[in-house]
């Protein structure tokens, strides 16, 4: 069983710390299943001081 966390986006933005990756609401996050997050990214993305962009 994998420990992972998985997260889901909530509104439309463009993660600009990510290639400009975008995530639509009810996307998963990360896009990709094996992709390592530190914790301190997630903390970020979770608050709203973070480095994004509505779409």
């Amino acid at each position: 069983m994998s420990d992972k966390k998985k997260y889901q986006a909530i509104v439309n933005l463009k993660d600009l710390q990510d290639k400009g990756q975008i995530y639509r609401n009810g996307d998963t996050f990360p896009n990709t299943a094996n992709k390592k997050v530190e914790d301190e990214r997630l903390e970020e993305l979770l608050s709203f001081d973070n480095k994004m962009t509505n779409c």
